[in-house]
């Protein structure tokens, strides 16, 4: 081997030296850009997932009060029906004693009839004979 080839060979072996540098250099920057874009991506979807548990936070809170209104007014309604109910009830009641006490009084002679007060009425019920009944 000549002193020209030694160079030629140790100029070839620094030049794969200086390449294999060079390209480890640009694998390093590559690996840290990569980091880098990972990191944004790992944030975006953190930051994504923050507002969707966001959203269904309020969806579930909306719903809740939907919920709650539409059991109140379920609630309300069930109690003016109960008070319906009873309401009619007890005007059966009255109406069915309104009749017997009518149709025991008709085989009888008693003058004037009783009109039937409303509970919480202040007007008084006059008999036919003009008397205050009651």
């Amino acid at each position: 081997m000549t002193a020209a080839s030694m160079k030629l060979a140790l100029a070839g072996v620094l030049a794969l030296l200086l390449q294999d540098w060079r390209y480890g250099k640009q694998l390093a920057e590559q690996a840290g850009s990569h980091q880098v874009d990972l990191t944004a991506i790992c944030n975006a979807a953190a930051a994504q997932v923050r507002a969707d548990q966001d959203k269904r936070l309020a969806l579930e809170q909306r719903l809740s009060a939907s919920d709650q209104t539409h059991h109140e007014a379920l609630t309300n309604a069930q109690k003016d029906q109960a008070r319906l109910r009873d309401r009619i009830a007890t005007s059966d009641l009255r109406l069915s004693v309104l009749l017997d006490a009518a149709d025991s009084a008709s085989g009888c002679a008693v003058p004037g009839r009783y009109r039937h007060r409303r509970r919480g009425s202040s007007a008084r019920a006059f008999s036919s004979a003009g008397g205050v009944a009651g």
